[in-house]
């Protein structure tokens, strides 16, 4: 994605029925959209437009910021919907409009070199999908040129200053603060969001219905497993290495696939950075190394940090990374579509753990080491 982040499942309950909530401007009833996993947003539909909030735009927002989405035309103070065209500037944005049918709406993106879905591809080589420069320095006149209805900005809090500026502009900007998630997939419901955009609610709720189905299914494959195999996520950066806290949704995603995650008891939902000494006392001999980013053999890995063969998994072999499959500018797809499709990050981890589970399923983001 243009702006790399450093990231790797709630326990599932049921969601009641729709509530009803009133407008009080308008003393209009409307109906609110079921929100399963997601802290980070809120959607009211009603007749004639649809209300978002975004608890949390970006890191240090202190307030939420509420969108109306019209169904009339040049409603005042409102983003008209369905958009036609819009910029965005991550892409996990991107798997929600394929998976809407609206892949063609987006008309400008930041770093398009980051992208592996093959059609966003083909569409900025042809000049479909215009190069937009980075996500902290956005070519602000080509974009506004564009004459987007929207575009829709992630943001670690940097960027705010120059997203500000598109909206004195008068381009219409709403933050998708998905990364904020701490469960997968809270991550990928997300796609509801996206969906009010296009007027596409019951489509986008079917979408994540349809993908939740899927990974419980998984999970229910590992509930008889009584000794999960240990296993260690993470690299060492500069002086300290980097991995998911606790109850950081990838550490979660190991312990739903049936492994034993070494660093389970931590209480971050962040990440946490543990000196190498720390790491090799507790995980050497560790039965699975996961999550090893954008590495792509053995040889590299030591070439790395030559510390990284005292591991177990190093001589075994059980070394797994994510960043094996990519796209054709070099992009990693799980980076792009491992958010929007927690079932498959699922089935990738408990193939890899408890290979004899899913015997038909082949690893779609990760990759062995050799």
């Amino acid at each position: 994605m243009p702006t790399r982040l450093i990231s790797y499942l709630l326990l599932f309950v049921w969601a009641c029925q729709p509530a009803q909530r009133e407008n009080p401007t308008s003393n209009v009833e409307g109906r609110e959209i079921t929100v399963k996993y997601a802290k980070g947003f809120n959607i009211i539909d009603y007749k004639d437009y649809v209300e978002v909030t975004i608890y949390r735009p970006y890191p240090g927002a202190t307030e939420p910021l509420i969108y109306r989405l019209s169904r009339i035309p040049t409603a005042t103070g409102a983003i008209d919907i369905p958009i036609d065209r819009l910029v965005c500037t991550s892409t996990t944005h991107l798997p929600a409009l394929t998976m809407l049918d609206v892949a063609t709406s987006l008309v400008g993106f930041p770093g398009t070199d980051y992208i592996s879905d093959s059609i966003q591809w083909q569409r900025a080589m042809s000049g479909d999908l215009l190069e937009l420069g980075t996500t902290s320095q956005l070519d602000i006149e080509q974009l506004v040129a564009l004459e987007p209805d929207l575009v829709m900005a992630f943001s670690m809090g940097s960027e705010t200053k120059q997203l500000d500026k598109l909206n004195e502009l008068g381009v219409e900007v709403l933050y998708n603060g998905d990364y904020l998630e701490e469960s997968i997939l809270g991550r990928a419901e997300w796609v509801k969001v996206i969906g009010a955009l296009y007027d596409q609610l019951d489509d986008a709720d079917s979408i994540f219905n349809e993908i939740e189905k899927k990974y419980f299914d998984l999970k229910d494959k590992v509930t008889n497993i009584t000794s999960p195999p240990s296993v260690l996520n993470g690299l060492m950066y500069g002086d300290a290495w980097f991995m998911p806290g606790g109850q950081n949704w990838g550490a979660q995603v190991v312990q739903e696939a049936g492994g034993e995650y070494l660093w389970a008891e931590d209480s971050s939902s962040g990440w946490i950075e543990v000196s190498f000494e720390s790491v090799i006392d507790k995980a050497q001999n560790a039965d699975f190394w996961i999550g090893i980013a954008h590495l792509e053999s053995l040889d590299a890995l030591s070439g790395a940090d030559k510390r990284y063969e005292q591991f177990a998994p190093f001589s075994t072999g059980n070394v797994f990374s994510y960043g094996v499959k990519r796209g054709p500018g070099g992009g990693i797809t799980y980076l792009e579509l491992g958010y929007a499709r927690p079932d498959i990050v699922l089935a990738d981890m408990i193939k890899i753990i408890h290979p004899d589970l899913l015997p038909d399923h082949e690893l779609y983001f990760y990759g062995q080491l050799k």
